[in-house]
């Protein structure tokens, strides 16, 4: 095809008074009122598919992001108490990220579902902090806040992913894994 003969698109006319139609994945079934999921949609993927394709990238780098975070929570802890309790303490949390990047790489259900609980019990944590020990000062209990949003925003992305894995057939997830679909699929992270 010559350059001048493709197909040009234009947008919808605007009409004063006339809402704009919401956009619309082609092929991506919607519940009644609900928006379509984001993304590009990859033809022959089923939308639990296309969630795994899409989040299993954003997995693996928030739980990579999630072990260097406990990390520095578990030096933190040490620095501020002097104590090697607490820092033990909270390098408990350190394989639900290892099992989350287990999940995502692998695309497996118990390694994402440990890194899901994990994630629960991190969310628990935060918001604990956040309540007993940010009162003291105003700083703390933002900052506290703060990353107890962001962990319940980890926990939302990883519970879709947990249930989009488990939507698909284990022989069809290996499939997902070793074809080479990435180029055709958008990250999202919401």
């Amino acid at each position: 095809a010559e350059l001048g003969q493709a197909r040009h698109w234009s947008p919808p006319e605007l009409v004063q008074g006339v809402p704009v139609p919401s956009p619309a994945l082609v092929g991506v079934e919607t519940r009644r009122g609900a928006l379509p999921a984001p993304g590009v949609v990859v033809e022959g993927v089923s939308p639990a598919e296309q969630i795994i394709l899409q989040y299993r990238a954003v997995i693996y780098g928030l739980a990579t992001v999630d072990v260097f975070t406990t990390l520095l929570n578990g030096m933190a802890a040490m620095s501020a108490t002097n104590s090697l309790v607490w820092a033990c303490a909270v390098l408990l949390f350190l394989p639900g990220p290892l099992c989350g990047i287990i999940g995502a790489a692998y695309q497996s259900r118990w390694a994402t579902g440990a890194y899901l609980i994990f994630c629960v019990l991190r969310v628990a944590n935060e918001i604990a902090m956040a309540l007993f020990i940010g009162w003291a000062c105003v700083t703390p209990l933002l900052v506290l806040a703060l990353v107890a949003a962001v962990q319940l925003w980890v926990l939302k992305v990883v519970t879709l992913f947990l249930v989009a894995l488990g939507a698909v057939a284990p022989a069809r997830r290996g499939e997902l894994r070793e074809r080479k679909l990435h180029a055709a699929v958008r990250i999202v992270y919401w």
